[in-house]
C-alpha cells in the first residue's frame, strides 16, 4: 500500500467541480464495475468488446480473463492502494491488465514504451510501485533497473520463454491465470483514493507523475462523452499508444464505459495499416495524432485504395493542428478533423473543437463540467480577447505526486494552468497564444530540453548544449541542439551521427536531436542559464529568411 493520498485540503490543490447530474457519483465504487461488470449484467457479455487482427474478444471473455488476473494480482499480495507499473504495446492484455488494476482497488501507472531504465526506475521508485507487468519484448529496460528498486516485489511478463523467464526469476502471466477462478467481486473504494497515475514526457527535467483520484476517468467519460455524442454501436480506433492519456482514455476508457467496440491496430501504426483497419474493422470515430495525418496525406497511393465511409468523425490530439492540416485532410478525405485539447495533468481532454461551426485557428469549446478561464498574475480574470494564463476548473485538475514546488506553480486560485496563454472571444472559443514553457512538442511527446542538454553534456567533446524545438511539416516540432565543443575539439574531429547514437543510450529515440550545431557560445540571463527563448529567435530569423 503506498504512502501517498490524495488530500485537496492540502496548501495549492484544484478545486475540483462536479457540477452536473451526470457527475454525482457515490462516495464508495469501482472503475472496472463501470467498464466491465454492469455491461455483463445487462446481458452484454457476447457483444465484442476488442478487435484486434483477427481476433474478437467479447466481453465476457474480457471479463473472465479480468477477474483470473485480479485473482492472480490478490494471491501475490497485490491489492487496495498498490500500484502496479504497465508497459505493453496496443494489444488486449493491456485492457485485461488495467481493469484487474482498477477492480482489485488498486493504483494503475501506465509507462511508455520508449522509456529507458532509469526513467522506469525514477517512475517505479516515485509511484512505489509494487509490480511491473510487461511484455517480454519490453523487459530489457526493465531488467536493466532491477537492483534499483525500491518497492517492486513483483515483475509479470507475457510473451517470450517461460523457461527462461521463470530461471531469471520473473513470473509468468499466462500461468498465474491459468489456474484462477473466474469470480472476482469488484472492490470498493473511495472516490478520492489514488487510481491513477500518468507520467509526462519530462517537460522540465525528471517526470512529473500526475496523481488522479478513483473518480476521475468516470468523470473524464461522462464529460468527454456529453461533448463527443458517442454511441454505443461505435467502433473506436486509432494509433495513440494506451500509455498515453490520449490513448488509454480513447482506446480503453470510454469505449468500455459506453459498452462500445475497440479496434486495435495489429504490428505497426503506419498511415497505410491505420487505413486498412478502418476499412476492416469498420471504425466510425479513428484517433491519432496530427503527425499521422499528415503521413497519411503524404504516402501516394492511399488516398481511395480503403474504404473509410464507416468513419463519422476523425479526432486529433497530442500535438498542434495546424491549420494547413485541417484544410487538406478536409479537401483530400471529405471529413472535418476533430481538434482536443488535454493532458496527463488534467487526465485527459476538456477542450475541443466539438461544437459547429468551427472557427479555423480556434481550439474549441470547454466540455460540459469544465470552466476554462485567462488569468492575468494576480489571478484575475482576463477580460474578453485579453490575453491571460489558461486556467481550469473540473471534475479533474492537477496533483502532482511528491512535487509541492512544482504544485504550487500549477494551480492559482483553485485553478489548474495548463502551461498555456490565450485568450476567450466573445463566442466562449479559445485561442492559443504561446506557450509559457519550453517544452517540445515532436509527434504526441512532450520533450525536455534540460533532459536533453543533460544527455548531450556528457559526451566527451560537448561543453555545453541548448536544445529548442523548430518547426517541421510532420512533427510539429524536432529537437535542435546548438553545442559548445570542448577547448581543443576540432570542428572537422565531430561526428553528429556518433553525437546522436551517444544519446540513444540515454534518451528516448523521440528526445535524440535530429538536427545538431556547433556554435562558439550559448546566450544566458547573468545566472548563467541558457536563454532558449533567444536561440528560437535566432532559428526563427534563419527560417524566415530562407523562406523569403
Amino acid at each position: 500500500m503506498v504512502s501517498y493520498s490524495v488530500d485537496l485540503n492540502k496548501p495549492n490543490m484544484p478545486e475540483l467541480r462536479f457540477s452536473l447530474p451526470e457527475l454525482q457519483f457515490p462516495d464508495k465504487l469501482n472503475v472496472a464495475e463501470y467498464l466491465l461488470d454492469r455491461h455483463i449484467r445487462a446481458g452484454k457479455g457476447d457483444r465484442v468488446a476488442i478487435l484486434y487482427g483477427e481476433e474478437k474478444i467479447t466481453y465476457g471473455e474480457l471479463y473472465t480473463r479480468t477477474n483470473r488476473l485480479g485473482n492472480a494480482f490478490k494471491q501475490l499480495g497485490i491489492g487496495y492502494k498498490d500500484a502496479v507499473i504497465v508497459r505493453t504495446a496496443n494489444v488486449p492484455q493491456f485492457h485485461e491488465i488495467a481493469l484487474a488494476v482498477h477492480k482489485i482497488g488498486g493504483i494503475l501507472v501506465p509507462s511508455m514504451m520508449l522509456l529507458k531504465e532509469s526513467t522506469i526506475t525514477f517512475c517505479a521508485n516515485l509511484a512505489e510501485a509494487k509490480a511491473i507487468v510487461t511484455s517480454a519484448d519490453l523487459l530489457d529496460e526493465v531488467e536493466k533497473g532491477r537492483d534499483k528498486y525500491e518497492t517492486v516485489e513483483h515483475i509479470i511478463v507475457f510473451g517470450g520463454d517461460p523457461t527462461a523467464l521463470k530461471a531469471k526469476g520473473y513470473i509468468c502471466y499466462e500461468e498465474i491465470i491459468d489456474n484462477q477462478s473466474s469470480v472476482l467481486d469488484p472492490f470498493l473504494v473511495d472516490k478520492m483514493d489514488p487510481g491513477y497515475i500518468g507520467f509526462t514526457s519530462g517537460t522540465t527535467g525528471e517526470p512529473k507523475g500526475c496523481l488522479h483520484p478513483q473518480v476521475a476517468p468516470l468523470a473524464i467519460a461522462v464529460t468527454t462523452d456529453l461533448a463527443l455524442q458517442y454511441q454505443e454501436n461505435d467502433v473506436f480506433g486509432g494509433t495513440p499508444p494506451l500509455a498515453f492519456i490520449y490513448g488509454y482514455c480513447h482506446l480503453f476508457l470510454i469505449p468500455l464505459y459506453k459498452g462500445a467496440v475497440i479496434s486495435l491496430i495489429k504490428g505497426r501504426a503506419t498511415p497505410e495499416s491505420s487505413l486498412q483497419t478502418i476499412e476492416k474493422h469498420k471504425i466510425t470515430y479513428f484517433h491519432a495524432v496530427p503527425t499521422m495525418y499528415n503521413m497519411i496525406l503524404r504516402e501516394k497511393g492511399l488516398k481511395g485504395k480503403y474504404d473509410l465511409s464507416s468513419v463519422r468523425v476523425f479526432l486529433s490530439s497530442g500535438a498542434p493542428l495546424l491549420q494547413a492540416t485541417f484544410d487538406e485532410w478536409k479537401k483530400e478525405y471529405g471529413y472535418k478533423l476533430i481538434n482536443i485539447i488535454g493532458s496527463h495533468e488534467t487526465f485527459g481532454s476538456y477542450i475541443g473543437t466539438w461544437q459547429q461551426p468551427i472557427k479555423p485557428g480556434s481550439i474549441g469549446n470547454p466540455y460540459p463540467g469544465y470552466e476554462v478561464v485567462m488569468l492575468d498574475d494576480d489571478g484575475n480574470l482576463c477580460s474578453t480577447n485579453i490575453p491571460g494564463r489558461v486556467g481550469v476548473k473540473g471534475p479533474t485538475g492537477i496533483i502532482y505526486l511528491k512535487r509541492p514546488q512544482k504544485q504550487a506553480e500549477a494551480i492559482l486560485n483553485g485553478y489548474s494552468l495548463s502551461g498555456d496563454v490565450g485568450y476567450v472571444d466573445e463566442d466562449n472559443c479559445i485561442w492559443l497564444v504561446s506557450r509559457s514553457d519550453d517544452v517540445i512538442k515532436s509527434r504526441a511527446y512532450r520533450i525536455s530540453p534540460e533532459s536533453v542538454e543533460n544527455a548531450l553534456i556528457e559526451h566527451p567533446q560537448i561543453h555545453e548544449a541548448g536544445v529548442i524545438g523548430v518547426p517541421h511539416e510532420l512533427e510539429g516540432q524536432r529537437v535542435k541542439a546548438f553545442i559548445v565543443m570542448k577547448s581543443g575539439v576540432r570542428q572537422e574531429e565531430v561526428d553528429f551521427e556518433e553525437i546522436r547514437n551517444f544519446c540513444l543510450q540515454k534518451l528516448a529515440p523521440y528526445m535524440v536531436p535530429k538536427e545538431i550545431e556547433i556554435t562558439v557560445e550559448l546566450p544566458k540571463t547573468e545566472t548563467g542559464k541558457i536563454k532558449r527563448g533567444e536561440l528560437r529567435k535566432i532559428e526563427d530569423k534563419r527560417r524566415t529568411k530562407s523562406v523569403s
